[in-house]
Formats: C-alpha cells, structure tokens, sequence
C-alpha cells in the first residue's frame, strides 16, 4: 500500500493503482453570460466538506533533491505519476494549503500526499453524496438543453 512507501518513488509505483478523479467531487453552476455564452464554474467541492477527515488520510514525504528538483511547480506530473491522472494535482495543492503551480516549489521540506486508504474513504463519501452529485449534474444538463 501507499502508506507504507518510505520514498517518493514508492509512492509513485505504488499510487498508479488508485483510480480518483477530483472533476468528481465539484459541485457545478452554469452561468449564462449571454445569448450564445455560458460558463459551467465549480463552485463548491465536496472534499472542502471532509477535509478534516481527509486529513487522516495524508502523509507528509520528503523528496530527495533530484526529486524536489524534478517535481517542482509540477503538481500535475506529480499527480499524474502517483494517481495516473492529473484530476488529483488541485487537491494535492489543497491538502498543502497551496492555491498555484507557483507555490509547489521547496519539496525537500516535505510535502502532503495520500496514502492508499483514501480510495475507500472517497468511496463512502461518493456514496453518501451521491444524490447530491446526481441532482447537481441532472440540474446542469437541464440548464444546458434548455439554453
């Protein structure tokens, strides 16, 4: 599991098994600019709404300078070696009280990253929010065909 990686390159090995995808957790609004535009904006991700439990659910690792060198300002690649998608790179900046690429610099310090229990706990959330999810994503397509 992710949790027992001692090194940033465990982690990565071992993370291409989880299957997440932050797009999944947002809850969405479309705004109509005006006859011909619209925005579809997250406004509101289910995960601000756990991150207390979330927080269990990290570790803080400590790069080696090749790594730190390799991975800064690249939460995406980061994400995207670790999880197999780049989805999770805004919750991975999130979890480490991060708002830009910019800021992902440093990682020789340490850095905040999920151990292998997050998938069942972002399960039991999914299910629990489900009709949530549902009623947000039915909304957006109704908004959408009646444009």
């Amino acid at each position: 599991m992710i949790s027992d990686a001692k090194t940033i390159t465990q982690q990565i090995i071992t993370g291409k098994n989880l299957k997440i995808s932050y797009k999944n957790f947002q809850i969405e609004q479309l705004v109509k600019l005006d006859n011909h535009n619209v925005l579809l904006l997250n406004v509101f991700t289910l995960l601000s709404k756990y991150r207390y439990h979330i927080a269990k659910y990290t570790k803080t690792y400590v790069m080696n300078d090749v790594d730190a060198k390799k991975y800064e300002y690249k939460p995406y690649m980061l994400a995207n070696e670790l999880y197999g998608t780049i989805e999770m790179a805004p919750l991975i900046l999130r979890i480490n009280h991060m708002t830009s690429v910019t800021q992902f610099k440093d990682l020789q310090k340490g850095i905040k990253l999920f151990n292998g229990d997050i998938l069942d706990f972002l399960n039991e959330m999914v299910i629990k929010e489900k009709s949530i999810i549902t009623a947000n994503r039915s909304q957006i397509k109704e908004e959408i065909i009646n444009l």
